[in-house]
């Protein structure tokens, strides 16, 4: 790598649908930040309130945000759109509804940054997020626990653009990024960087793609379909993974399939699996143990 002189371009991809009672105040968070040079690109994914219009009033206030409004590309589709057009050397991902901490840019540009190399190119990095709702439950934990470790998914990650240009295109059968391109960052990159930094205000509310506090039968066919992620990324040719990643995205697919068709003797005794993820299939294989785990969110949460 070149000898840097100024500071590198961050691109932020932002998939929105129906958003319009959150996006000012995340479009807001992310003009505030610290590092200054980046880019917010928003693909509108078919929006049927104000929502461009917001983001539309918000780029012509600052060319920094950049809105694309193609029509409905799914939530996937969206961020791969969003990737394809962004220039950064560092990438990261953010939900619609969420808030950035003032240095939330600064801190993992400058962790993936300082670790690339021209023999290192593939960078990720992992840091931390908060909860905010307005339901107490759901308010305030962080995730994970252990600051010496990031999140391996969603609005945590940031990426190298070489790291990034494996990851995507995200495979559109997908109905969520998080697994996938948390998957892919862990298991491909050159270096890793994990961040005790809390980067992401993560909201908790009603219209999730992540049904916390939902029903149990949307919440067991909403997972299912996210946890699909391991199974493709198990199988996938896009990115040279070792055969032990291979077999451990498999593994986490088959306690998924047995958690699915609700056999907690199945999950409790998977011999591939860890005791931490054993326990947190286990706990969402009933209408009673979700029951259980929603209601003591904050002792499941961030182990």
């Amino acid at each position: 790598m070149t000898e840097r002189t100024s500071a590198p371009l961050v691109s932020i991809l932002s998939p929105v649908f129906n958003e319009s009672a959150h996006l000012e105040e995340m479009i807001e968070s992310v003009l505030a930040q610290s590092h200054t040079a980046l880019e917010l690109i928003l693909v509108d994914d078919g929006s049927t309130d104000d929502t461009v219009a917001k983001a539309q009033a918000a780029s012509a206030r600052d060319p920094r945000v950049r809105v694309i409004d193609e029509g409905k590309h799914g939530k996937v589709g969206a961020f791969n759109r969003a990737f394809a057009a962004s220039r950064g050397e560092v990438i990261l991902l953010l939900g619609g509804d969420d808030v950035l901490p003032v240095d939330s840019v600064a801190t993992r540009a400058a962790a993936v940054i300082a670790a690339r190399t021209a023999q290192a190119p593939r960078v990720a990095g992992f840091a931390r997020l908060v909860t905010f709702s307005e339901d107490p439950k759901f308010d305030g934990q962080i995730i994970p626990r252990n600051p010496e470790r990031g999140a391996r998914s969603g609005g945590t990650i940031a990426m190298s653009r070489e790291l990034a240009e494996v990851a995507f295109p995200i495979p559109t059968t997908l109905v969520a990024e998080d697994l996938w391109v948390g998957g892919i960052a862990d298991a491909v990159a050159d270096a890793h960087r994990d961040i005790s930094d809390i980067v992401l205000h993560y909201r908790i509310h009603g219209g999730n793609s992540n049904p916390r506090g939902q029903s149990f039968p949307r919440m067991t066919e909403s997972m299912h379909a996210r946890m699909n992620a391991y199974r493709l990324l198990s199988e996938t040719q896009q990115a040279e993974l070792s055969d032990a990643d291979r077999q451990r995205f498999a593994t986490l697919a088959d306690v998924e399939d047995k958690r699915y068709a609700g056999s907690l003797l199945g999950v409790l005794t998977h011999r591939g699996a860890s005791w931490g993820t054993r326990l947190r299939a286990a706990s969402m294989t009933s209408p009673w143990l979700f029951a259980v785990r929603t209601r003591l969110f904050k002792l499941f949460s961030g182990w």
